[in-house]
């Protein structure tokens, strides 16, 4: 049984990925204008200019396939997958850790770009990835699965490095080794490999069962 054509999913895909790279190029343009280069500090920082590149790239892809039949690029859904992990992550940590540690959360998102970053752009990509880019999930395998993680690990080692040595202190509460108790930062710290982990196993897992156990056909 026909759910969506193929023809709907392209046009919703294409149609998500211009509100993203519009949404995106706006929530940078302020974040910026706001914080300066601080912005690429923060982890949401670095999954929203990812998701901006992909984003960029899936569209190039839908010229290509539209205008000239080359059909989609495999590594721009490769790049939209590890964004959408990365994004993801960001999006529970502020959902469970950073709005109940704050006494006042609306001072999280006080500015579109802090909404666009948080919550618009994560939840977009979240969607697009899983309900509407059938085509390319074809080319998607497991092994891209522990780059999601890595990146988010990554971003961790560096930045509690640099606040153990005092060069830099946060950009969020639990990553403060020298003003928060240990077992509270390793904590922290663990949950949130955890939850990359299965986040991006979900992820992969998730794109590739909707459309090819029968929840959505082409």
């Amino acid at each position: 049984m026909k759910i969506i054509s193929e023809e709907k999913l392209f046009f919703a895909a294409t149609v998500s990925n211009i509100l993203l790279f519009v949404g995106e190029t706006i929530a940078f343009v302020s974040a910026i204008k706001e914080t300066g280069a601080f912005i690429f500090v923060r982890l949401c920082g670095i999954g929203n200019l990812l998701l901006f590149f992909s984003a960029f790239f899936a569209l190039l892809s839908v010229y290509y396939n539209v205008r000239k039949g080359c059909g989609t690029n495999p590594y721009s859904h490769a790049l939209r997958y590890v964004a959408t992990c990365v994004s993801t992550v960001t999006l529970v940590v502020f959902l469970l850790l950073l709005l109940p540690h704050e006494k006042d959360p609306g001072s999280l998102l006080t500015s579109v770009s802090d909404w666009l970053f948080y919550i618009v752009c994560p939840l977009l990509s979240l969607l697009s990835f899983l309900f509407f880019e059938k085509e390319e999930s074809r080319n998607l395998n497991y092994f891209y699965v522990p780059v999601g993680v890595a990146l988010v690990f990554v971003y961790g080692i560096v930045m509690l490095a640099l606040n153990f040595a005092e060069v830099y202190s946060g950009p969020y509460y639990f990553l403060r080794v020298n003003e928060q108790p240990t077992r509270t930062v390793t904590l922290t710290l663990f949950g949130i490999a955890l939850g990359s982990a299965i986040t991006s196993f979900l992820l992969c897992l998730g794109n590739k069962k909707i459309f090819f156990r029968g929840v959505i056909h082409g």
